[in-house]
C-alpha cells in the first residue's frame, strides 16, 4: 500500500512546477528562439511596449504615469532576473533572497504568460488535438496568480546546475522546439507553451533518470 502511495506521488510529483536556475535559464533559451525565429511573437510581445500617447487632462495624465511605472518595474524585475539566471547558470554560488526573487518572478510571469496565450489560441481554434492544454494552461495561469501574490513562499532550489546537465537540458529543449515549430510547424504559443512545461516539470525527471542510468551502467562495468 506504502508502495502504491510512494508511486502516485512520484507521478503527480512531475505535474508540479520545479524553479531553479537551469529551469530559468531553459525558459529564457526558448524565449530567444521564439523572438529570433517567429515575427507574430515578436510583435506580440513588443506590443506591450507601445504606450499609447495620452490626449490631455489630468486624469489621462495620472492614467499614462501608472501605465509607465508599471511596465517600467516589470521590466526592470524581468531584466534583472534574466541577468542573475545567466550569471548563476555560470557562476555556481548560493542564491540570496533578492537572487531567488527575480529569478522567481521571471520564471512565473514567463509561465503564466505562456499558459495563458497558448491557452487562449487552442479554445480560439478548437484544437482538440491538445485537449490537455486548455487545463494545464489555465491551471498554470491560477498558479501564476497565486505564486506571484506569495512569491516568497514558492521554493527554489538552491543546487547548482552542473555544465553537462545545462549542455542536455539545452540539448533537448532546442529539440522538442526544433521539432515542434520547424518540423510540426506549431504555433509560437503552443511551442513556447510546451518547452516552458518541459523545463518546470520534466527536465529535472530526466536528468535524475539519466544519472541513474548512467550510475547503473557503471556499476555493470566495474563487476563485468
Amino acid at each position: 500500500m506504502n508502495n502504491k502511495k510512494s508511486t502516485t506521488k512520484h507521478i503527480f510529483s512531475f505535474f508540479i512546477p520545479k524553479y531553479d536556475e537551469l529551469s530559468t535559464f531553459l525558459i529564457i533559451f526558448t524565449l530567444a528562439l521564439l523572438l529570433l525565429f517567429d515575427g507574430e511573437c515578436r510583435d506580440q510581445i513588443f506590443s506591450y511596449y507601445r504606450i499609447p500617447i495620452f490626449s490631455g487632462g489630468f486624469d489621462d495624465f495620472q492614467a499614462f504615469l501608472i501605465e509607465l511605472g508599471f511596465l517600467f518595474v516589470v521590466t526592470f524585475l524581468l531584466v534583472l532576473g534574466l541577468l542573475i539566471s545567466l550569471f548563476h547558470i555560470y557562476m555556481p554560488g548560493k542564491k540570496g533572497k533578492i537572487s531567488q526573487f527575480c529569478m522567481k518572478f521571471l520564471a512565473l510571469t514567463i509561465s503564466g504568460y505562456a499558459g495563458i496565450q497558448s491557452g487562449i489560441y487552442v479554445i480560439q481554434n478548437e484544437l482538440y488535438t491538445y485537449f490537455f492544454l486548455p487545463l494545464w494552461n489555465i491551471l498554470i495561469g491560477v498558479f501564476f496568480i497565486y505564486s506571484t501574490a506569495f512569491i516568497d513562499k514558492v521554493p527554489f532550489d538552491q543546487r547548482d546546475a552542473t555544465p553537462s546537465q545545462v549542455k542536455y537540458s539545452l540539448f533537448i529543449v532546442f529539440m522538442v522546439f526544433f521539432m515542434l515549430y520547424f518540423v510540426r510547424h506549431e504555433y509560437w504559443a503552443i511551442v513556447f507553451s510546451i518547452c516552458v512545461s518541459y523545463a518546470f516539470c520534466l527536465n529535472n525527471a530526466v536528468l535524475n533518470g539519466t544519472e541513474s542510468l548512467k550510475t547503473k551502467l557503471k556499476n555493470k562495468e566495474i563487476l563485468c
